[in-house]
């Protein structure tokens, strides 16, 4: 969703994350990490990404992400998560390996009316718990990074089919071609009255 300044809000106006991942997945507390300008970079398995499931075949995604308290005393989040993952062409059906990545710089907020208010300057993610999973950081992000496709542009494509017919100006494919031509009777009809 963008408003008229060409901001962008994610989700319902923003992004929402809850805190119910299982206790193996990396969980981090946003706030605590601002205050403190940590970073967080490590690797997520691939079942935490759940919604992503129906979508692809993740491999485990590396995550890096920085966390400041900005100048109006806000949680700012900046960093994404990289994968290689499988999904099928929507060109070819064929499965196909692409590399998903995300990229973040967002304002953490802890409820929908603050990030309505700074949602026309900043990204904005609104959390509902003080600790997260690092997944839910990152999961929005990775499906919007998913090719349409699949494979890319028609050209692309390791299993299209062929679009380019062999050349008929050749010798001997020519006088073939014009014996099978239903019209080549009009054709030589054609010549005959032009020349007269």
């Amino acid at each position: 969703m963008s408003d008229e300044s060409g901001q962008t809000a994610i989700s319902a106006g923003n992004r929402m994350a809850s805190g119910d991942q299982s206790q193996d997945v990396p969980q981090i507390d946003p706030l605590a990490y601002a205050r403190h300008g940590r970073r967080w970079i490590g690797t997520v398995p691939s079942k935490a990404f759940e919604r992503m499931a129906g979508l692809a075949t993740l491999n485990d995604v590396a995550v890096e992400l920085a966390f400041e308290i900005d100048d109006h005393g806000r949680i700012h989040m900046r960093g994404g998560g990289k994968a290689e993952a499988r999904i099928v062409c929507q060109r070819c059906l064929e499965d196909v390996a692409v590399t998903v990545e995300s990229s973040l710089d967002v304002r953490v907020m802890s409820s929908e009316q603050r990030a309505q208010e700074i949602a026309r300057d900043y990204d904005t993610m609104v959390v509902d718990a003080r600790t997260l999973s690092v997944a839910e950081l990152v999961e929005d992000d990775l499906i919007l990074s998913l090719p349409e496709l699949g494979c890319g542009a028609g050209d692309d494509c390791p299993h299209r089919l062929p679009t380019e017919f062999p050349d008929e100006q050749s010798a001997d494919d020519g006088e073939s071609a014009r014996e099978d031509n239903p019209f080549a009777v009009l054709e030589s009809l054609k010549s005959k009255l032009s020349s007269e």
